[in-house]
């Protein structure tokens, strides 16, 4: 219900194309915790409630975009079509490639990255980054130790 609720703000209020950086340019920055930075700038899940829904930003509930939403609101409705195509072809062609690997580690991974790539496209940048932070960390971590493995003989 957030998704549909989210994704009408943004096609309500959007133009056609416009193009705006603070998704792209805040979503990494959400992976520090405030604890290590408090002054580190808010994610555009914060900014697009208060834009959005500033009666309930008031009230103190968020109301943070799904990916379709926050890509309209970045870059207008045509940008924002073109952008989430683009992010599901990426999606895509990762899924693909991981759930015909022949490596172990890359088959094991695949249930992973299927749950996390959905949570992000529901989820928008923000939770979307951290996500894929918690998804690639141990991913990159397993696939190094196989490629260790394999060159110190094993399969």
């Amino acid at each position: 219900l957030d998704q549909v609720r989210t994704q009408y703000a943004a096609f309500r209020v959007s133009p056609v194309a416009q193009f705006r950086l603070e998704p792209a340019l805040s979503a990494p920055l959400t992976v520090v915790p405030r604890a290590l930075w408090p002054s580190k700038p808010d994610g555009s899940a914060a900014t697009f409630s208060r834009e959005m829904f500033p009666v309930a930003w008031a009230r103190g509930t968020g109301i943070p975009p799904s990916l379709g939403a926050e890509m309209i609101w970045a870059f207008g409705f045509a940008g924002g079509a073109l952008a989430y195509a683009l992010v599901g072809v990426g999606v895509g062609l990762v899924d693909n490639r991981l759930r015909r690997a022949e490596a172990l580690v890359a088959r094991a991974l695949y249930p992973v990255f299927a749950v996390s790539a959905i949570l992000a496209l529901k989820s928008g940048t923000d939770s979307g980054a951290r996500t894929f932070v918690m998804f690639l960390v141990p991913a990159s971590l397993a696939w190094f130790l196989s490629r260790i493995a394999t060159r110190c003989g094993g399969r």
